[in-house]
């Protein structure tokens, strides 16, 4: 994203370039040789500056005035990034990171011209001209280089990309993790789990990601494997069709039940006002009134009117599958492996990956990551390894079946020690890089010019 970024933002420099003739004539090289800053003597030029400053003021410039922040900030950024590029690369020089061998080079160029090509490819659509595929790669290549983006400029990029992973593994290569550092993240981890996983759909969702770890499991969890038979396009669209129209006919209801609720409030709070209270039955409803209700009915009848179709089209649905479906229930009975059913018959690509696909998925009596109708039916199954009825649900058609029950509270050090570990020592190692970083920043002799830093 950072390569292609530049290479938009060339482009647009070269279009401001090539304006540019109606402006006042300057001395191009000595403004563009200009400090925008100086670090430990070495000095960052506008020219330098100008490219990054485009990136970032076509990324961030609508959410600096949206939120009435000062354009100037964007500015800071760019110094801030050009800064630590440079300091980074006077870091790695002095710790002799920065050689490549003529093999490393050549490996360099190669990936480089690769990489070019793919930006021929991206932009011929838009700037190649001619009538062959070799005019149009040729006009593309010159309008990119033009720009200044040749597969020597990406060597470059790649280099210097190259440089920082050196200087960033230098940085780390002791990190460790201690077992007291592990124990300590546990503890807390466990305390952490144990209130965040009060909520049933953040708990499920994390269970359904193989690389999450999840130290506290709540009570009332079982793990169940299922066959989804999903609605075809035309039954998926005539449901949607139906539920949008009874949410859009409650809508309706509501705003009538409100206006009977609000002109009954009116009159109460008119009769308190005169003091009277005569003891006499209330008045009949005013015509007004009655269409209310009887509109309110007839809405209620549609209601009903589009539910049955709902049930028509899901009961058509279950019919087509009858004869899949006994002879599913057949190979259970005799004992045929449900895993292998779920990649012959599956229609749920969650089935197919993991952890789902050998351990299940975790469900409670109040789970919310799955359709009306799915936990109920999974929670109504009496035994491990039984398999629940057909279950209709907004998916389309489950075949449930009990895998386990889901043992809660803490879930063992051992069982996640290595996931932890590897969290920690990532964060220890970001830790550490971005500390010896600011250390190079505080101990370094650096001047800003921010008002240096322009388009042209």
């Amino acid at each position: 994203m950072r390569k292609i970024a530049a290479v938009a933002a060339a482009f647009a420099l070269l279009a401001l370039a090539l304006a540019g003739c109606s402006m006042i004539e300057v001395d191009k090289a000595m403004d563009d040789a200009e400090a925008v800053a100086i670090v430990n003597g070495e000095v960052v030029t506008k020219a330098q500056a100008r490219g990054v400053y485009y990136s970032y003021m076509s990324q961030l410039y609508d959410f600096y005035v949206a939120y009435g922040l000062d354009p100037a900030g964007i500015k800071e950024m760019t110094l801030d990034a050009l800064i630590e590029e440079r300091l980074l690369s006077q870091k790695a020089a002095e710790l002799g990171l920065d050689a490549f061998d003529e093999a490393e080079e050549a490996e360099l160029l190669s990936e480089a011209e690769a990489l070019f090509e793919d930006y021929v490819t991206e932009y011929a659509p838009e700037y190649g001209k001619g009538e062959t595929d070799e005019e149009i790669r040729e006009s593309t290549a010159k309008a990119l280089e033009g720009a200044g983006v040749t597969a020597e400029a990406l060597a470059g990029e790649l280099r210097r990309d190259r440089v920082r992973a050196r200087l960033t593994e230098e940085v780390v290569k002791d990190v460790e993790i201690s077992e007291e550092e592990l124990s300590e993240a546990y503890e807390q981890a466990l305390i952490d789990d144990a209130e965040t996983y009060k909520d049933h759909y953040a708990f499920e969702t994390a269970m359904n990601k193989e690389d999450n770890i999840v130290s506290w499991i709540p009570e009332g969890y079982r793990l169940t494997r299922h066959i989804l038979f999903p609605f075809g396009e035309a039954e998926r669209e005539a449901l949607d069709r139906l539920a949008n129209e009874i949410a859009d006919l409650e809508d309706r209801i509501d705003e009538l039940e409100y206006s009977l609720e609000f002109e009954e409030a009116g009159e109460e709070a008119g009769e308190a006002e005169e003091g009277e209270d005569t003891g006499d039955e209330a008045p009949p409803a005013e015509d007004g009134d009655e269409a209310i209700f009887a509109e309110i009915e007839r809405l209620r009848g549609a209601i009903a009117a589009a539910e049955g179709e709902i049930l028509a089209i899901e009961d058509a649905f279950l019919v087509s599958l009858a004869e899949t479906l006994e002879a599913i229930g057949e190979r259970i009975e005799g004992g045929e492996d449900f895993g292998a059913l779920i990649e012959e018959f599956g229609g749920d690509p969650q089935m197919a990956i993991e952890p789902a696909r050998s351990r299940g998925v975790y469900v409670c009596a109040e789970s919310a990551a799955y359709e009306n109708g799915y936990a109920p039916a999974a929670m109504a199954i009496l035994n491990i390894g039984e398999v629940s009825a057909p279950t209709v649900t907004k998916a389309g058609v489950y075949l449930i079946k009990y895998e386990a029950d889901a043992a809660s509270g803490a879930v063992g050090l051992d069982a996640i020690r290595e996931g932890m570990l590897a969290e920690l020592l990532e964060a220890k190692k970001s830790k550490t890089y971005s500390d010896a970083k600011q250390a190079w920043l505080d101990g370094s002799d650096i001047q800003r010019f921010p008002d240096r830093v322009t388009l042209e």
